[in-house]
Parts: structure tokens; C-alpha cells; sequence
């Protein structure tokens, strides 16, 4: 089986799950910062036609989280359709 090759948000545009932990946080484990990511989204608005790949030093989390993303999107979905109707009640 290969590594799926899924990515539901364009960087630059919007955030997406990957990136949540630097916005609450501050900073992740990879050493990326807020103001990183804004000169990264500020970089990419700039000039769109440049694609930055994210270095693969860590591939197998990004694997991972390719892998997992489907499955989780799921259960987060499920989960926020359960809490509308529990409110609705």
C-alpha cells in the first residue's frame, strides 16, 4: 500500500490541521513559530506559482499523518454531527 497523498488546505490561503499546533501553541516540535508560519503564508501570497515543500527529514510523520488523516476527519465529523444534535435536543 503507498502513502496516501492527501492535503485538504492550500497553505498561504488557510490553515490547516498540521499547522494548528503553532497558531495555539506558539511554537511545535519541529521548531516552527507563529511568526514563521505568517512570513511562510505572507511568502507563499507573494508569489503563489512557488510550491514550499516542507523538508522530508520528517517523513515518517508526515506519512503518518497522511495515513490517519482520512480516518480522523471522520471520527471529527461524526463527533461535531453528534454534539449538534445533542444541542438541538
Amino acid at each position: 500500500m503507498s502513502t496516501p497523498k492527501n492535503k485538504y488546505s492550500r497553505d498561504g490561503f488557510e490553515i490547516g490541521a498540521s499547522k494548528i499546533g503553532v497558531v495555539v501553541l506558539g511554537k511545535n516540535d519541529f521548531g516552527m513559530t507563529r511568526e514563521g508560519l505568517r512570513q511562510r503564508f505572507v511568502d507563499i501570497r507573494e508569489n503563489p506559482d512557488v510550491i514550499q515543500m516542507d523538508t522530508t527529514r520528517f517523513q515518517d510523520a508526515a506519512d503518518r499523518g497522511n495515513y490517519l488523516e482520512d480516518g480522523l476527519l471522520q471520527w471529527v465529523a461524526d463527533k461535531l454531527d453528534k454534539m449538534a444534535e445533542e444541542r438541538d435536543e
